[in-house]
């Protein structure tokens, strides 16, 4: 995920964690991710349904 992160541009803070990331130990990356997965419907909210039926997002995935 990390190195994924260094190419996405649009948003400003995640090359930075792509670069700066690696340099932190396992333990606490892992700490981390912990919280943010614990934590990610009140950091991100709740949806009632999946973003793969919306039009929109068609050129984020591989098709058939």
């Amino acid at each position: 995920m990390l190195r994924i992160a260094t190419y996405l541009k649009r948003m400003p803070l995640l090359p930075i964690a792509g670069v700066v990331g690696p340099l932190v130990p396992g333990f606490l990356r892992d700490a981390v991710y912990d919280l943010v997965a614990n934590n990610r419907y009140e950091l991100l909210g709740m949806k009632d349904e999946c973003r793969l039926s919306d039009d929109r997002f068609d050129d984020r995935f591989v098709g058939e």
